[in-house]
């Protein structure tokens, strides 16, 4: 792996830890999974290099415990469907 490329992972997963930090600090126990829902153009693999994969493996190394998620839709479809589910649940339980 090229230099440039190590300082790349390096930059966005200082960014990830930093909000993990944050994250954890907030859980009580501090042993429990936690998802790390992964989202963005930068994140995404071209043909040479899957950059997500490095990232997610080094988020994993520094905390064992997390379970990166790479959507497999857009973040607005994500919305809508878990605003339908919600709907629907709430539907049935006033019928």
């Amino acid at each position: 792996m090229w230099s440039s490329e190590m300082d790349v992972i390096f930059d966005l997963t200082a960014g990830h830890v930093q909000l993990l930090n944050a994250y954890w600090s907030l859980i009580a126990d501090g042993n429990g999974s936690f998802p790390v829902v992964m989202v963005g153009g930068v994140l995404e693999a071209n043909k040479k290099w899957d950059i997500g994969k490095e990232v997610a493996a080094c988020i994993q190394k520094t905390y064992p415990k997390a379970s990166p998620i790479r959507p497999k839709v857009e973040p607005a479809v994500g919305a809508a469907l878990l605003a339908w589910n919600s709907l629907m649940k709430e539907t049935s339980r006033l019928s």
